[in-house]
């Protein structure tokens, strides 16, 4: 859907596993002329595969490497433990924090095949999609904003509205320097975003220096452009940047009950 047709900026899935009920989802963004729909149907695709096919090898030990890297991970800090055991508890007992990465390890091709069969059933299902009101995405848009690529208009708008909350030139010049010195670092998608950005706080700065310091008032947050606060100087562009808010589908698959041992 990323790779091979390119009708998606992103995809992503999650297991949520509960002490009486469960569900499994999965949500992906547009991308260009896509729809949601064609989304929705390239998943359904996907689940065809894991119901038909087994899951190759490496592919499977993949997923266990950044199970077993995300456990150790997950240990570094006492509230972080002290959030898993709460959430631990209050679904399969706290003893799953410490028993789940054993049982995720041991799942097999097999064990993922005969999952999709019994639980990704046409009738088990809900799907919801989030659609744009025609023109909302570029009412009130600049023309510089209006020529970025559209996966990066709805980030590069909130740390424009960054830019426009600073009032202290010399922070804004700070962080104008370090998007030069990171200038040459920044993936080549990503360099129309940056020179959109240095460009907003060359204006800005000018802005300042010509005597319009005070800050304008912040615009109430919506979908595509929270407010937030955050100093110029530590704003940083990053490729996952580029696929914000576009268009999404997401269908999930709500279990009858929650099964446990390494198979689920």
């Amino acid at each position: 859907m990323i790779e091979g047709s390119s009708i998606a900026s992103s995809a992503r899935a999650n297991y949520d596993g509960r002490k009486y009920a469960g569900a499994f989802s999965f949500g992906a963004e547009t991308k260009g002329d896509s729809t949601p729909e064609q989304l929705e149907q390239a998943w359904y695709g996907e689940l065809k595969k894991l119901q038909d096919e087994l899951v190759p090898e490496r592919e499977l030990q993949k997923v266990k490497n950044g199970v077993a890297a995300d456990s150790y991970r997950r240990l570094q800090s006492n509230f972080s433990l002290l959030v898993q055991l709460a959430f631990a508890e209050n679904s399969l007992g706290w003893k799953e924090l410490n028993a789940m990465p054993t049982k995720l390890q041991a799942v097999t091709a097999a064990d993922i095949q005969r999952v999709a069969k019994t639980y990704f059933d046409v009738s088990n299902r809900s799907v919801a999609t989030y659609k744009r009101k025609p023109g909302a995405a570029t009412a009130g848009e600049d023309s510089d904003l209006a020529a970025l690529p559209a996966p990066m208009r709805s980030r590069a708008k909130q740390m424009a509205a960054q830019v426009m909350q600073t009032t202290d030139p010399a922070e804004l010049r700070q962080g104008l320097e370090a998007m030069e010195a990171q200038g040459a670092q920044v993936p080549p998608q990503m360099k129309p975003m940056l020179d959109y950005m240095k460009k907003k706080m060359q204006l800005r700065i000018a802005e300042l220096e010509a005597g319009g310091g005070t800050a304008p008032a912040a615009a109430p947050a919506d979908a595509t452009a929270p407010a937030v606060a955050k100093p110029a100087a530590k704003m940083k562009v990053k490729a996952s940047d580029a696929g914000a808010s576009a268009p999404t589908a997401t269908p999930a698959a709500p279990n009858a009950t929650a099964p446990k041992g390494g198979g689920q």
